[in-house]
């Protein structure tokens, strides 16, 4: 910098260091700027991904039972992404930049002035004043002055008296010190403006209503900069002088007429006078190279500014002082997309740069070309003319500027008005004022009806307050000049909302040819066309979206819920390896979500990195829910612990229902059948009233450990909620409940009615070996083993033993034979004949018992034994006995019979509390508990445990009869009379007459006992 002649002409009295941050301070300024411009409409419209949450319904479990199949099934989640663009977004954040380099940029202009003769310095003190006096001020209530002048006037006593000062007393003063003291003062009005100002969001005021005075130096900076490019072609090739090979004024011709001819060509094409479209450089980066040529080569206008000013120091610290003010004007237009204002400062950079450039050109081949031709330096005497005067050139250069803005009938003022009530705009929606915003955008529409954010700003408001019609009128205009990718996704997204798939499809495309790297408008076609069930589009546009998106997992997620749309058939792998998807949580959670629907598990561990601390959000619950629907079949029981981690989180309160449903599944799994029915039953209650889900599962559950009448229970209510299969299902349970038998019929025959094939064919099966009339009808000689194992199980009660024995003797399978045994042996069970369920148990003695059954016979041994209270003997039969899963609870509870039978009460009560646990749905369970505390003279733990079941149900016809039994008695035995009586009298609608006959006898015997105990006692 030593070498540079301003360098070494400053004055002692200006500190080069200060000009050195100044300098610094200018190139942020100018890179921020050219950063802002580069980000287009990113800076206030913002783009982000909606997930798109989709139940797809796969299967836990299946398994068979009562010769029918039957699913556990769950809801995985598959997440599908689109993009979506934001609302106009404001960020107070450029406001302070503009703020900030606009007073810096005054203040180092007032400071110049203070340098200057009198009437330059009226002439910059004018500008501070209109500056000051159009900012707002007295509309931000300042101290409570609304609508007053006071604050402006004390503002201007507060700055143009120093600047008065300095001009006309302390001359001497230097110029770091006058640089001080306004800075000094601007900080202090900043501070106090923006302590007192009493309205909403002051800062946003400042910026909508400071518009002209920037405007205009900001035009004046676009104008004195418009020839640098051609000034330093000029110095460069005056510098090569005769060592040049060829003329140098030639080489300047020529390139500076191309130059010239790229600007002439790109006015054309803006005006509408041409269509045909070259490579052209934008004016922007023609204007930020004149900048930054205008600063290098400012020393050079010393000539051009003698009788106002010396360009060191004031002359540099001038056009940084304007510099600031344009670039903060510029940074802000951009910062807030005002494509008015950009519009008006294109047109001012092809006006100044053709205008100016173009008469500048003339008057350097006018005043240069022989000196050039001779080889000499004419470059230092770039500006001082002979032929030419330099001042020809701004007045020749106005001439030709007006042409070309009469061209378009001066619309750029109009454009500049509308770029002002685009800021009002922002100001009322900064402010809150939703009628005022939308009204002033509405102003700048009149002046400029096509300014791409005046347009977006309306559409966004009414999107907003939920006029899709207006929104979807205001986005399309939007598309007409400096159409943007949001444009269209806003478009599409408001059309597919009313359903017009086609149409949203058409503007995606329309949007795809401008923009035919847009990978966001790639990926909403994608998804689009997957909703139309065009596979093979969606396939191609998904594939183009990975390719061109900064994000490309986004579209390697989509692919996964595409393929899990459409029920994906081939292999997992397949898809992983054309995809080759990178490691994201959507992208696993739809992989997981795919191999769930196939059934498949995933050979990936649990990845932590996917999953929070504490709280979660959507993409991390659906990631660990459909991991832990993949894994129920899984040995590892971790994954119970790290759904209780999440759920104990408070933050998580909304996916509680979520994660417990993960966790009731897998205990379920686990043989933890209690544990998982209670988690099912508060699923239930908490659920709304029309989720049929949770009931549906409880009566699966309930069926398959062979509770009827609750699973029957619960199938109607998920029925009544809208699960037309769970009618189905009620009709399987109550045709396994004698008493309930006709409702069975009837459900069947509704069901043999209705519009589902599968069930008429099903119904009428069902009906052919049920309804009485068929059975007597039924051929049982044409029936095979399976045919002949049906109607024995549904007409136990028809059958006389002699009819029973006359099909068993048909049978030709052994382990069609031990079946028709066992549950003949279970049915006398049932209805209480343990003397002819021995009998059938006996004469099975000696037949041999395929493998498959052992268990089967087991179980039916322990039922006798219990049924006959022989305890003792249940030690040999336990030692083998296994249960299946679902039953698993039977094998404590046996033990604990058994405990009690060597009248080992401790060891029963612990074996009969985890029976309830594995199985709580056995209303046995609970009566032998009681009956144990009973035995121990502990009634009221005993009566607990009664009323801890009752509890459970809201409705007392939902109440286990046997329990409800228990209850009553046990009521009367605690002397809880009332309780008693209220018991006995609604059992009459829980149980058959007889056996209520019987149980209303027992309870009247044993109240007179008591009754007549206590009289004794009185």
């Amino acid at each position: 910098m030593q070498q540079l002649w301003f360098w070494n002409e400053w004055p002692r009295t200006a500190s080069k260091r200060l000009f050195a941050a100044f300098v610094i301070f200018f190139l942020i300024a100018l890179l921020g700027g050219a950063y802002l411009w580069s980000q287009g409409s990113e800076t206030t419209i913002r783009w982000y991904t909606e997930p798109e949450l989709q139940p797809k319904r796969t299967v836990v479990e299946d398994f068979n039972q009562l010769s029918f199949g039957f699913t556990v099934d769950a809801d995985s989640y598959l997440i599908s992404e689109r993009y979506r663009a934001t609302e106009i977004v404001l960020d107070i954040v450029y406001a302070r930049i503009y703020a900030v380099l606009v007073i810096a940029g005054m203040v180092l202009l007032l400071t110049v002035a203070t340098f200057l003769k009198r009437i330059p310095f009226a002439v910059i003190s004018t500008v501070i004043i209109l500056q000051l006096a159009t900012s707002g001020f007295d509309q931000m209530a300042i101290a409570g002055m609304a609508f007053s002048n006071v604050p402006l006037v004390a503002l201007l006593v507060m700055f143009l008296l120093p600047a008065y000062y300095f001009q006309e007393i302390a001359k001497q003063t230097s110029l770091p010190v006058r640089l001080g003291v306004f800075a000094v003062l601007a900080m202090v009005a900043a501070a106090l403006v923006g302590w007192q100002a009493e309205s909403a969001q002051p800062l946003m005021q400042w910026a909508g209503y400071s518009y002209a005075v920037p405007l205009g130096l900001t035009a004046l900076l676009i104008w004195f900069t418009g020839h640098e490019l051609l000034g330093a072609l000029f110095v460069f090739v005056s510098n090569l002088g005769a060592s040049a090979s060829g003329n140098p004024i030639r080489h300047f011709a020529i390139i500076g007429g191309i130059y010239l001819l790229n600007i002439g060509y790109d006015y054309l094409l803006d005006a509408g006078m041409t269509s045909y479209k070259i490579f052209m450089v934008s004016p922007f980066v023609w204007f930020f190279i004149n900048l930054l040529l205008g600063f290098w080569n400012f020393w050079r206008k010393e000539p051009a500014l003698v009788g106002i000013a010396s360009v060191v120091p004031y002359g540099y610290f001038g056009f940084l002082g304007l510099s600031f003010v344009a670039l903060g004007f510029m940074g802000y237009a951009f910062a807030t997309d005002n494509t008015s204002v950009i519009k008006v400062l294109e047109d001012l950079i092809r006006y100044a740069q053709f205008g100016v450039g173009l008469i500048f050109y003339i008057y350097i081949l006018a005043n240069f070309t022989a000196p050039m031709r001779q080889g000499l330096p004419v470059h230092k005497v770039m500006y001082q003319g002979r032929i030419v005067a330099y001042g020809f050139v701004n007045l020749a250069a106005l001439v030709v500027a007006g042409v070309m803005a009469a061209n378009s009938d001066f619309f750029v003022f109009e454009q500049s008005k509308a770029g002002y009530f685009i800021y009002q705009g922002d100001m009322e929606r900064a402010k809150g004022d939703l009628v005022m915003s939308e009204q002033n955008y509405k102003f700048a529409l009149a002046l400029d009806p096509y300014s791409h954010r005046g347009n977006y700003s309306v559409g966004s408001l009414a999107r907003m307050q939920g006029d899709e019609a207006t929104a979807l009128f205001f986005f399309s205009r939007a598309t007409f000049r400096n159409p943007n990718p949001a444009d269209y996704v806003n478009i599409a997204e408001l059309m597919t909302n009313n359903n017009r798939f086609l149409d949203a499809l058409f503007q995606l495309r329309e949007g795809l040819q401008r923009f035919p790297q847009d990978g966001r408008l790639m990926n909403n076609m994608g998804l689009l066309y997957t909703k139309t069930d065009v596979v093979d589009s969606a396939f191609y546009y998904l594939k183009n979206a990975k390719e061109h998106l900064a994000h490309p997992e986004i579209a390697e997620s989509n692919f996964y819920a595409m393929a899990i749309r459409y029920e994906f058939a081939g292999s997992p792998d397949t898809l992983r390896q054309m995809l080759k998807p990178r490691r994201n949580i959507g992208t696993a959670l739809n992989e997981l979500a795919l191999l769930n629907l196939l059934r498949q598990p995933t050979a990936e561990p649990l990845d932590e990195k996917f999953l929070p601390d504490s709280a979660m959000n959507t993409y991390q619950l659906c990631y660990l829910y459909n991991y832990a629907l993949n894994r129920i079949g899984d040995a590892d029981t971790s994954i119970i612990n790290v759904l209780d981690k999440y759920a104990r989180v408070p933050a998580n309160e909304s996916f509680v229902p979520y994660l417990q449903l993960a966790k009731a599944l897998k205990l379920r799994r686990m043989g933890q059948y209690g544990r998982a029915y209670n988690i099912l039953q508060k699923l239930q209650y908490e659920s709304p009233p029309n989720n049929p889900y949770y009931a549906n599962v409880l009566g699966i559950l309930a069926l398959q450990v062979e509770e009827y009448r609750e699973a029957a229970r619960w199938f109607d209510m998920s029925y009544r909620r809208g699960n037309a299969e769970a009618f189905l299902n009620r009709a399987i349970c109550l045709t396994e409940i004698p008493d309930r038998r006709a409702e069975a019929l009837e459900a069947w025959q509704m069901l043999e009615e209705s519009s589902n094939t599968t069930y008429q064919a099903i119904a009428r099966d069902i009906l052919h070996v049920i309804h009485p009339d068929s059975v007597r009808k039924i051929n049982l000689s044409a029936l095979d083993d399976e045919g002949k194992m049906r109607f024995i199980h549904y007409n136990h009660a028809q059958l006389s033993d002699e009819a029973f024995n006359k099909i068993f003797q048909t049978l030709q399978s052994p382990v069609a034979q031990v079946q028709a045994a066992v549950e003949r042996i279970r049915y006398y069970i049932a209805e209480g004949n343990t003397e002819k369920a021995a009998n059938i148990r006996n004469a099975m003695t000696g037949i041999s018992v395929p493998d498959v059954l052992v268990q089967t016979l087991r179980d039916a041994d322990l039922r006798l034994l219990y049924a006959q209270q022989r305890y003792k003997e249940m030690g040999a039969v336990l030692k083998g006995y296994e249960p299946p899963l679902p039953l698993s609870g039977y094998k404590p509870f046996y033990e604990g019979m058994y405990a009690i039978g060597n009248n080992d009460l401790q060891q029963a009560e612990v074996r009969l509390k985890e029976a309830i646990a594995r199985l709580p749905q056995k209303q046995e369970f609970y009566v032998e508990l009681a009956g144990l505390y009973n035995k121990r003279k502990e009634p009221q733990k005993a009566y607990d445990v009664l009323v801890d079941v009752l509890r459970t149900r809201d409705d007392y016809h939902d109440y286990p009869p046997a329990v409800y039994e228990l209850y009553a008695l046990q009521c009367l035995e605690m002397g809880l009379d009332s309780f008693a009586d209220e018991a006995i009298r609604k059992l009459e609608d829980l149980i058959p007459p007889q056996r209520y006959a019987r149980v209303v006898a027992l309870f009247n015997q044993r109240k007179a006992e008591l009754a007549k105990q206590r009289e004794v006692n009185w």
